[in-house]
């Protein structure tokens, strides 16, 4: 386990996941020649190892995302067919707790991989590690390979639809709000103090608070409404690198487990007393001043202020309360399998149509309270599996080009990899097969799935 939590993670692979230090790698890797693999051997540095607390946090959060989702979409769908299906208190509180702050904290953690410099080079490997990636699984995986039971490629406008969808709000806004942010560092940078920095982003949120926060439904909202609403913990996470907050609090928590044992069970008791309530901590104890809308009549401004800073508040206590008890030593799957949410996040929302249309089918064939308790059960066990088998070598590495086109570009160009072996040692001949194979899967799933429900999903990422 790497002393150094979060700090100058500067040999991380590309693969990094939904937090991607833009350090990792070279957008297009070269073979240098013999000469100058010499020189460089005496110049760089030895390679750090991965951070694991990270990786881990980043497995527990994408859980929180995946079985958030579950309870969200599937849930409702399934509360407004003819099943008997209803959203209980313990399903909506467990569901307001995980997303509650799951991306606040993820977000805070891409904070803490952030460079505060930007080149012409880390620009490109910038989109091409976060924006790229959603322009291929969304117009080739999504459109061509799942949705094209109907020649719908042909019938799609790729400029019309997903030009619009890169600036709004729809899934997967974290990459896209991700993005801008490190741009938005990069201006800012080293040019600044972290007093200048703090004040810029106060006002910055303030003003959102004020005239922004609540005000939209989440299908009118832009890719910006994200940024203002997240951005904050990117910088605060940026600048708890900076300062050395992370070390501090890993070498705190190292030295006493009673801590981290407590804070486990303190998140336990969070779950317990939202799904008995039907909603999180946080919402129940909002003060009632605070608890209005824009549909409401008056000067609303300062009560959705105070509102969103109460919320800030109780995000950062479940963000300190979260990571308190996550492992620090290296778990091997969980550490491994951290490296690659970036697929599982992307593929979050095709993995929900499976969840909902496998429920379905106990819904029909099941009722009463044995059928409550079991759905909501598999709605949990899908989110598991969805995790292992979106973060799993096996699904990264058949959809390689979507989730990794550089490192995808490299092997087309016969170019020198990085270090990365799981790529490099099947080679190109025999992933184009399982590719092959696993498009027609998934082509006679969506065959199955549109006769049996005559429903043809839609892939929304």
């Amino acid at each position: 386990m790497v002393e150094n939590v979060g700090l100058k993670l500067r040999g991380a692979s590309a693969e990094k996941g939904a937090i991607v230090d833009e350090e990792a790698i070279p957008l297009v890797p070269t073979n240098p020649g013999p000469a100058k693999q010499e020189r460089a051997s005496d110049d760089v540095k030895p390679r750090r190892p991965r951070n694991a607390l990270l990786d881990n946090a980043k497995m527990v959060l994408m859980f929180f995302v995946i079985a958030g989702h579950a309870l969200q979409t599937p849930v409702d769908q399934l509360a407004n067919a003819d099943y008997g299906f209803q959203e209980t208190n313990a399903l909506k509180g467990a569901r307001d707790t995980m997303v509650f702050a799951h991306m606040a904290v993820f977000m805070f953690l891409s904070g803490a991989v952030s460079s505060p410099t930007m080149t012409t080079e880390s620009l490109g490997k910038n989109f091409v590690l976060l924006i790229l990636p959603i322009i291929l699984f969304k117009s080739l995986f999504c459109r061509f390979f799942v949705s094209n039971l109907v020649n719908e490629w042909y019938q799609w406008d790729f400029w019309s639809d997903m030009g619009s969808e890169l600036f709004t709000s729809k899934e997967p806004w974290y990459l896209k709000a991700l993005f801008l942010l490190r741009i938005m560092l990069a201006c800012l940078g080293n040019k600044v103090s972290s007093l200048t920095m703090i004040t810029l982003v106060g006002v910055g949120t303030t003003v959102f608070f004020l005239h922004m926060y609540g005000r939209f439904n989440y299908k009118d909202e832009t890719i910006m409404y994200k940024v203002g609403e997240v951005g904050v913990w990117f910088f605060f996470g940026f600048l708890a690198k900076k300062h050395e907050l992370l070390d501090s609090y890993t070498s705190f928590l190292r030295e006493r487990p009673t801590l981290r044992y407590m804070g486990f069970a303190v998140t336990i008791v969070m779950f317990l007393v939202a799904m008995d309530q039907g909603q999180g901590i946080a919402e129940m104890a909002l003060p009632s001043a605070f608890v209005t809308d824009w549909s409401s009549e008056g000067n609303i401004q300062p009560r959705m202020l105070g509102k969103g800073l109460f919320f800030l508040c109780f995000q950062f206590i479940y963000g300190v309360v979260w990571l308190s008890w996550i492992p620090f030593d290296d778990v091997p799957w969980v550490t491994e399998a951290g490296t690659r949410t970036i697929a599982a996040y992307i593929s979050g929302g095709w993995w929900n149509y499976w969840t909902y249309n496998t429920a379905r089918i106990f819904a029909e064939q099941m009722s009463g309270a044995h059928m409550q308790r079991f759905v909501s059960f598999w709605l949990f066990f899908m989110s598991l599996v969805g995790l292992m088998v979106t973060t799993s070598k096996t699904y990264t590495w058949i959809l390689w080009p979507v989730f990794y086109p550089a490192w995808f570009a490299a092997q087309i160009l016969e170019k020198e990899l990085p270090p990365n072996p799981w790529y490099k040692e099947y080679g190109f001949k025999l992933w184009m097969p399982c590719f092959v194979a696993f498009c027609i899967s998934v082509q006679v799933m969506m065959f199955f799935a549109k006769k049996e429900f005559g429903w043809l999903p839609q892939c929304s990422a």
